[in-house]
């Protein structure tokens, strides 16, 4: 959670195996088109870190998040938060009933997202001073953190969670710390990526001994190299080929013997502009950055710098645009709904298997930085809240695009399943819709081909359901010109 950005004003801010592309046949208005690969689940999931999440409207606010197509919640622990404030005499950090651990009211955001069939992705991080080695980091930042008090801390966590603890749920899905490339959040900077070696594995160890199938995810890296007079970081790019001990270029290569455990890769793309702009910085990643990221992370598998349990997954963990209203320095609402469905798509054509999205409502404005709510936030509380128009983009995103052989479509169905997709044209933003495509979505929900029916860059597009008012937002052919909004305005 950017918490960070209310000063910043800056952007550092189920599934072990990268998606494939799942490719169709061409289509025509008299036939269903066929998939033609392997099949591949392409998830999203909502960062519920906010006071919501448990409470008198916690029922509703799950309910919210499973109608927008989610099927992960993002929790994160702040160990600093649950480990007592001084070391004590004696106890058992590993034992998740020790008396001086205080979980809050972390069992029933557990309870409630796993009775509404969401899967948890839980993250550790912010270390308790006991456990920072020869300094005190301030805020959220931890300073040298103990790798072998964090095995211990995850050790705890992961037991409570294993399924087999005083009948609480079980957790398959493990985070280790958030964002660990900037000073915000780890220090001292030169030395975080060794930090943060030592970190993952006391962390996936102790996960993996919790339970069989459990499944560790790395720390998603902040966006941007930044260099201010309180905050610094290393670019993704540079801590990732430090941290996994590659080169750069095209063809990464072994730099060193050492390894990182992990079974899915993740990282927060934040973007200045449209869903495919590059970072100005060869070291950062955009959205339009992450094919990058995946080569050097399939070049680090290829080489066995990855200690993994299975086939190694990416995700996005984190991401988001601000939107304009309630934020003027924002991206307007209804460009930001395109954004999103082509975000999407961007991401999941990029090899990333589950996205995060940050958050489910706006929060309070002016005060929060963070205006990146599907809903816009009511004052009269939770019920009272309106959808956004990218509510629908992310719940059933689609894109289309003209090419040369005829119109690209995308997109992934509302309910995560095969069903049938009826692709409707219509001449101009507004008119009667004409029927001009079926296609069949696979097993995971997602539709992918190019289209032979005339069009122009006047037409509108749309996916519907078939036999169902569900509709995806309508997507012009009239590509938007780009612009630098910034994605927390």
């Amino acid at each position: 959670m950017p918490l960070r950005l209310a000063a910043m004003r800056s952007p550092g801010v189920m599934l072990a195996a990268a998606v494939a592309l799942a490719g169709f046949v061409l289509a025509c208005s008299s036939a269903v088109a066929q998939p033609v690969t392997q099949p591949a689940p392409f998830l999203t999931g909502i960062y519920a870190d906010r006071p919501e999440a448990s409470g008198a409207d916690a029922g509703l606010y799950y309910d919210r998040i499973v109608a927008a197509g989610a099927r992960i919640v993002r929790f994160t622990v702040y160990w600093k938060d649950v480990a007592p404030a001084t070391l004590p005499v004696s106890w058992d950090p590993t034992d998740p009933a020790d008396s001086n651990y205080n979980w809050g009211d972390l069992d029933q955001r557990v309870e409630l997202a796993v009775a509404h069939h969401l899967t948890p992705l839980i993250t550790l991080m912010q270390a308790p001073v006991w456990a920072q080695v020869g300094g005190v980091a301030d805020d959220l930042g931890s300073y040298r953190p103990s790798a072998v008090d964090f095995g211990q801390f995850a050790a705890a966590v992961a037991r409570r969670y294993s399924g087999a603890f005083q009948g609480l749920p079980r957790v398959r899905y493990w985070q280790a710390w958030n964002e660990p490339n900037i000073t915000a959040y780890l220090e001292p900077l030169a030395e975080t990526p060794s930090i943060y070696r030592s970190l993952l594995s006391a962390f996936a160890d102790s996960v993996h001994a919790a339970a069989v199938g459990n499944l560790v995810v790395s720390a998603g890296l902040s966006p941007f190299t930044v260099d201010y007079p309180t905050v610094k970081s290393i670019g993704p790019m540079q801590f990732m080929r430090e941290l996994l001990c590659m080169s750069g270029g095209a063809h990464p290569r072994p730099t060193c013997a050492s390894t990182a455990k992990f079974d899915i890769w993740a990282t927060h793309p934040y973007t200045t502009g449209g869903p495919f702009d590059h970072a100005a910085n060869p070291n950062d990643v955009s959205l339009g950055d992450l094919p990058k990221m995946n080569t050097l992370l399939q070049a680090a598998v290829k080489a066995g710098h990855v200690d993994s349990t299975g086939p190694v997954g990416f995700w996005v963990t984190e991401f988001s645009w601000d939107t304009d209203p309630p934020d003027p320095n924002a991206v307007p609402v209804a460009l930001q709904a395109r954004w999103t469905a082509e975000a999407l798509y961007q991401m999941w054509s990029s090899g990333v298997s589950a996205v995060i999205w940050l958050m489910l409502r706006d929060d309070a404005y002016p005060g929060s930085p963070l205006q990146s709510g599907l809903y816009f936030r009511s004052d009269n509380g939770l019920a009272s809240d309106k959808p956004k128009p990218a509510l629908v983009a992310f719940r059933f995103p689609f894109v289309a695009y003209l090419r040369p052989d005829g119109v690209e479509v995308w997109g992934r169905t509302p309910t995560n399943r095969g069903a049938i997709v009826v692709i409707e044209r219509r001449s101009a933003a507004s008119g009667p819709w004409r029927r001009v495509a079926s296609m069949r979505a696979d097993r995971y929900g997602i539709f992918d081909g190019v289209l032979k029916f005339a069009a122009t860059r006047k037409n509108w597009v749309r996916a519907r359901l078939i036999g169902s008012s569900v509709a995806a937002l309508p997507f012009s052919l009239t590509e938007p010109p780009d612009h630098m909004y910034h994605p927390f305005g």
